[in-house]
Formats: C-alpha cells, sequence, structure tokens
C-alpha cells in the first residue's frame, strides 16, 4: 500500500468510527439549506447498514420534505465541513447525482 492509498484508508476510517453526535455537531456546521441533503448522503454512506435497533434517530429530522435544490459545489462544502476530503466529497455528489 502507497502512501496516497493509506491516507485514503485512514480518512475512511476515521469518518467510519465517528459518533451519532460528533456527525450532528459537524452537520449542525452546514448551512441550513443544504443540511438535509448532507445529512442524508452521510446517514447512507455511514449509518444505512445499523440494525433499526441501532438506528440513529437524530438523523430523522432530515426525511421530512420540503428539500431545497441544492448544488453540487453546496453539497461538497457541507460534506468537507463535516470531515469528508475534497475527494471523497467531490466523489460523494458525483455518485448522487
Amino acid at each position: 500500500m502507497n502512501i496516497r492509498q493509506r491516507n485514503k484508508w485512514l480518512d475512511g476510517f476515521n469518518l467510519r468510527i465517528k459518533t451519532q453526535d460528533e456527525w450532528m455537531e459537524d452537520i449542525m456546521k452546514v448551512p441550513q439549506y443544504a443540511r438535509a441533503l448532507v445529512a442524508r448522503m452521510i446517514w447512507w454512506d455511514y449509518a444505512s447498514e445499523r440494525l433499526s435497533k441501532d438506528k440513529w434517530e437524530q438523523f430523522d429530522q432530515f426525511l421530512v420534505p420540503p428539500y431545497d435544490d441544492v448544488s453540487p459545489r453546496a453539497l461538497i462544502n457541507g460534506l468537507m465541513l463535516c470531515g469528508y476530503t475534497k475527494d471523497r466529497a467531490n466523489t460523494r455528489v458525483r455518485r448522487a447525482a
């Protein structure tokens, strides 16, 4: 494994070990208009495989419409505020499009 691969793996690992409270603290830094979409992306990336008894209930507040139309740039910036690297955020937003 080269240094770039190692850093990419560590980046993903550091995001996987964040707690629900740590994620919520970061999500609340995202501008209101992008917060729900950013939170849902994070949920799909890091919480969707949890059993229902272990679900992250704090994320439920972001499931209610209406959903704002948010630019890809705003989503990338929001994910970066939550700890995603620029490359990871770009890739994530492209996958969602």
